[in-house]
């Protein structure tokens, strides 16, 4: 929720920044036009942090279940030895 955040408020910059590009000179619109490119690359910069943040999530998920899928601790029959003679 919280890399939401700043999402909305780069975007609501991309906005300001688009607007005063409309009614500036050549010079003013060059500078604006340097302010959204760089709110762009934050923008690419925080969806980059935030897909590596989903895909260790992921990964992070996809090894508990493959753990979980071992059991989980001692079964109750735990201490009774198995055909094998194993515990």
């Amino acid at each position: 929720m919280s890399r939401t955040h700043w999402t909305w408020l780069t975007v609501a910059g991309l906005g300001m920044a688009l607007g005063a590009v409309s009614g500036c000179e050549n010079g003013q619109s060059r500078e604006a036009g340097r302010q959204v490119g760089k709110a762009a690359r934050d923008v690419r910069e925080g969806a980059r942090e935030a897909a590596e943040d989903v895909k260790s999530a992921s990964e992070q998920a996809a090894e508990g279940f493959k753990e979980g899928m071992g059991g989980s601790g001692s079964s109750p029959d735990a201490g009774t030895p198995d055909a094998s003679g194993h515990r």
